[in-house]
């Protein structure tokens, strides 16, 4: 009898956790866009300089990976369909198509699944935080690099100065920001990050 009755609780549960997820994805799907709207442009290089990935850092550190993963997902699918999601309040197709920072756009879904890999591997303590925002920050990198280097004709070296090197000690910072906020509060956020 025990049995006939638990089934449906934990059936109720489940769809809380989900709805409970779909509500966070969207959430931070909207961080992200938020973030994108503080965009700097300088000479260094075409892409501008955002707070978008630390914004992607707690996405993940946050929700773990399936989660962020459709988070991110969500965020690029609502811009490509024409939503102003993205630097300066850009959308649409045709505007990822010609920024030169699409690379690092469609690597967003995959470097939030990354952080948040790393994250549910371990107590959400700073130093291992800090160590899966850097492992998604080299996952943005690559995804940037190689779109400028292949879509764009660029020489490697040139790539590396223009894709890569003029963010990276901003987004350090970013990184640590993102990992002492979550190693403080992450847990006690979702349910499904408690340990």
């Amino acid at each position: 009898m025990r049995s006939f009755t638990a089934a449906p609780a934990r059936a109720r549960a489940n769809a809380g956790t989900l709805a409970q997820q779909a509500l966070a994805c969207t959430f931070f799907a909207a961080l992200v866009a938020v973030f994108a709207r503080i965009a700097i442009y300088t000479p260094l290089t075409p892409v501008p300089f955002t707070l978008q990935p630390m914004a992607i850092m707690l996405t993940g550190m946050f929700l773990g990976s399936g989660p962020a993963f459709f988070a991110l997902l969500e965020y690029v699918v609502a811009g490509a369909l024409g939503a102003p999601l993205f630097a300066n309040g850009n959308g649409g197709l045709a505007y990822m198509l010609a920024t030169p920072s699409l690379g690092y756009i469609l690597s967003y879904p995959l470097a939030a699944w990354a952080i948040g890999r790393l994250s549910e591997r371990s107590r959400l303590n700073f130093r291992r935080l800090l160590l899966a925002g850097l492992a998604g920050l080299l996952v943005i990198y690559a995804g940037g690099y190689f779109y400028i280097l292949l879509a764009l004709h660029r020489e490697p070296v040139q790539t590396l100065q223009v894709s890569v090197l003029p963010f990276v000690p901003f987004d350090v910072v970013k990184v640590a920001i993102a990992a002492g906020v979550a190693s403080t509060t992450a847990g006690s956020w979702f349910a499904w990050r408690k340990r």
